[in-house]
């Protein structure tokens, strides 16, 4: 309640009391007149999420003031306060991506407006991956980068997984690890995002270390005769594997394992992997090349007297794998 205003009128005869009065009720007249008569204080902070997608529907807000009749707000161009306006506060449809800008609340009432409570305010576009790119096939232990290529997050984040770490391991910055042999994807997903979950991949191919079973073939051989030769269980692994002998003097092979006796002895017929997973690889298996069968001579007691007998002998004899059998051209003469 106002306090009232009262003149003491016993004193007006004086005239510097009457001036003195009337300055004093015109003061105290002013005083009252502008008494609760100011606009309202600046409000407090807005509440409600800074980073938005584009088109939702959003909740801000802040605390009454006191003192305010009605409430000012803003928006962003291309946002629309859909109720609230006046309030202390508003729903509003955000934007399309890129529609960034301030929303801004200034209190008013009769006396005038306070100044605004500002918050910044941006509207992410929606989350997308192009591809996910990188080396395959690999080898075990061996490793590669991966690239996720046109990511827009949306306000949301990346990872990268694999999709069985037994056979490859992929890190936070998409380097891949081959585990063993087999393939898996590797895969890239942005959560929390605008639009939802997203994702992208590529299979790798962990290739097992090369290896070779064992080489098999036909030995002994004689000079200038062949066999093929075989490399078992082959496991290439990207490389390339290449037939060779020891000593070319004694055995060849060409590309094909086809092996030529030479000369007298023996060797080894190899079978290598080059540039293969786990390094190079070999296998191989001996051979021996046996001479030409040969006879140096035949000696023996001659000549023999009808029914007496003597040992004869071949000298120098090489079978070579052969048999060596006697015969008598004419056995009505001797046998």
């Amino acid at each position: 309640m106002k306090p009232a205003v009262r003149l003491n009128i016993n004193n007006l005869n004086d005239s510097r009391s009457t001036r003195f009065f009337l300055m004093v009720a015109l003061f105290s007249l002013m005083s009252l007149n502008s008494w609760g008569q100011d606009p309202p204080a600046t409000p407090g902070a807005i509440s409600g999420i800074t980073s938005q997608c584009p088109g939702l529907s959003q909740v801000y807000s802040i605390s009454a003031v006191a003192g305010a009749e009605s409430y000012a707000w803003t928006v962003p161009p291309g946002w629309v306060i859909s109720s609230g306006e006046g309030t202390i506060s508003i729903t509003v449809t955000t934007g399309a991506a890129g529609e960034n800008g301030d929303i801004s609340v200034t209190p008013t009432n009769t006396y005038g407006t306070s100044g605004p409570s500002i918050l910044a305010v941006t509207v992410n576009p929606l989350a997308s991956i192009g591809s996910v790119t990188g080396t395959t096939p690999l080898c075990i232990s061996s490793t590669a980068t991966y690239s996720a290529n046109t990511v827009v997050l949306g306000g949301g984040t990346g990872a990268w997984s694999s999709s069985t770490v037994g056979i490859a391991t992929v890190n936070s910055s998409g380097l891949v690890t081959g585990v063993s042999a087999g393939t898996c994807d590797i895969i890239y997903t942005i959560s929390d995002g605008c639009g939802g979950t997203k994702t992208a991949q590529q299979s790798v191919t962990i290739t097992p270390d090369a290896s070779i079973g064992s080489v098999s073939g036909t030995t002994p051989l004689c000079i200038s005769s062949t066999a093929t030769y075989s490399a078992n269980t082959v496991v290439l692994s990207g490389g390339t594997g290449v037939w060779s002998s020891s000593t070319v003097g004694i055995a060849t092979v060409n590309s094909s394992g086809v092996v030529t006796g030479v000369s007298a002895g023996a060797c080894d017929i190899i079978y290598t992997i080059s540039d293969g997973c786990g390094g190079t690889k070999s296998a191989l298996q001996s051979v021996t090349i046996t001479p030409d069968a040969s006879i140096g001579s035949v000696s023996g007691t001659t000549p023999l007297c009808i029914s007496s007998t003597a040992t004869y002998s071949a000298n120098t004899a090489v079978l070579s794998g052969g048999t060596g059998a006697w015969s008598s051209s004419t056995v009505g003469i001797a046998t």
